[in-house]
């Protein structure tokens, strides 16, 4: 475990929406994560199951593939998954790994539980969870139509 938040500091430290946040925040965040591995070609999340794990990239790059076929491409130091374990809902998009891909997962249970604790943190995961909801709407609707 020591291990992991020695590993995690730096790659959760330097994401935007921890920058600012209460140290001990980010050490109960840290304390939850779980080490995984994905190969090429892995799908980490599918498009319409139920969210119950966000995640964060170590070292790999990954593809965000929504309905309308665009591509983003995201790599060491981002984040995905987040807007399930806010929602409840289902995941709005799948990611695949492009490459080997080392990433932490933090579950539904464990992301809720110190988002208890810290009530501010949350409004700042809603914040960039909502931006990230109307950005894949954007891009979904017609051309002329908004």
């Amino acid at each position: 475990q020591e291990i992991i938040n020695f590993n995690c500091r730096n790659l959760v430290a330097n994401m935007p929406l921890f920058a600012n946040a209460d140290p001990n925040f980010v050490t109960a965040m840290l304390t939850k994560l779980r080490f995984e591995v994905f190969q090429p070609g892995d799908f980490i999340i599918r498009e319409g199951t139920v969210g119950k794990k966000m995640y964060f990239i170590q070292h790999g790059v990954v593809s965000i593939l929504t309905k309308g076929n665009k591509e983003t491409k995201l790599s060491d130091g981002s984040y995905f998954g987040e807007i399930c374990l806010l929602t409840r809902g289902r995941r709005t998009a799948s990611v695949r790994a492009d490459t080997y891909c080392r990433l932490y997962s933090l579950s539904v249970d464990n992301f809720n539980e110190v988002l208890e604790e810290y009530p501010m943190m949350r409004r700042a995961f809603e914040t960039v969870a909502m931006d990230r909801l109307d950005r894949i709407g954007e891009e979904e609707s017609p051309p002329g139509l908004s």
